[in-house]
């Protein structure tokens, strides 16, 4: 298990080194920490007489300081030689899970969460994450074991029960996502997220009226809700009410882009004609955008020859 988490540990370096090539990196960090420290308190602290705690103690609250002043590449290095320290110790995972989430670096995340949650199989805060992100990168049977997992600890995890809802969704199976939705709406009735899920939820199972009593309720609730307003234009358009569509995506895009995503939808419903008035509309309008709608009109003429 330790050289295990050494190689993780060695994985998470090399991935950072690219970070900090610039930087002069001859001093170790340790020394780094000390140099600080005999800055602010003009007193020498030697290292050999440090437990191990009291080292992982000076390296976090170095790596904090390095993140007060936004120099995260020289916290990330900070937090690592902490971790190497004792490898059973979460908080200096916690910090560089941190500082991973602020710079978009899901891969080295995923790998932090699952260092931790070899510590503390029951973290509820991590377990939720890792299983959040393993959601948003399309990691479905991960993401549901963690949700599952989380949902034996809390069963009323919001984001597990909305998680499994999705999931359940890509899987087609309604009865399962609606059990999970209804959880949702039952601990909050105006969950305006766990609302959209279900008003599209019926929306991909043709149930169109359904859904659209849904999206009527979301936007009751919250008129500016930018998902419910686009959910609401799919509805009409997939419904064959092209012109409120566009009105709708005129509240969210640019008339031409609004313009062409009515054309798109109503060419995949067949509706040639429509398509077409939309597509030179949405040319029209900008020409700039002549590109992509006119890519659009190709296809469609290729899909009329084919009637």
């Amino acid at each position: 298990m330790f050289t295990r988490k050494i190689l993780v540990l060695v994985s998470l370096l090399f991935l950072m080194s690219g970070c900090a090539k610039h930087k002069t990196l001859h001093k170790s960090i340790t020394a780094q920490v000390n140099d600080e420290f005999n800055q602010v308190d003009n007193t020498e602290i030697p290292s050999e007489a440090l437990s191990t705690d009291e080292k992982i103690k000076a390296l976090i609250n170095q790596g904090d300081l390095y993140v007060n002043r936004n120099k995260l590449d020289e916290a990330l290095l900070t937090y690592v030689e902490a971790y190497k320290l004792n490898t059973e110790n979460s908080t200096p995972l916690k910090r560089l899970a941190s500082i991973y989430q602020k710079k978009g670096n899901d891969n080295i995340l995923l790998m932090t969460y699952q260092l931790l949650l070899e510590i503390n199989p029951k973290d509820e805060t991590i377990l939720e994450n890792y299983g959040v992100l393993l959601l948003k990168n399309r990691h479905f049977k991960l993401a549901e074991n963690a949700f599952t997992d989380l949902l034996t600890i809390n069963t009323n995890n919001i984001e597990a029960l909305n998680g499994m809802g999705v999931i359940y969704d890509l899987k087609k199976d309604y009865k399962k996502s609606f059990y999970f939705y209804n959880k949702l709406i039952h601990i909050n009735k105006h969950d305006i997220r766990a609302l959209n899920n279900i008003g599209f939820s019926y929306y991909q199972q043709g149930q169109l009226k359904a859904s659209e009593k849904i999206f009527q309720k979301v936007l009751l609730l919250k008129p500016n809700n930018s998902k419910a307003i686009f959910n609401m234009a799919l509805l009409k358009a997939k419904s064959g009410f092209y012109r409120q569509a566009y009105n709708l995506f005129t509240k969210l895009e640019n008339e031409s882009q609004a313009a062409n995503n009515v054309g798109y939808i109503a060419m995949m419903g067949n509706n040639h004609e429509i398509a077409e008035h939309y597509f030179n509309m949405a040319i029209e309008k900008s020409p700039s955008y002549y590109k992509k709608a006119n890519k659009n009109l190709n296809k469609l003429k290729r899909l009329k020859s084919d009637f």
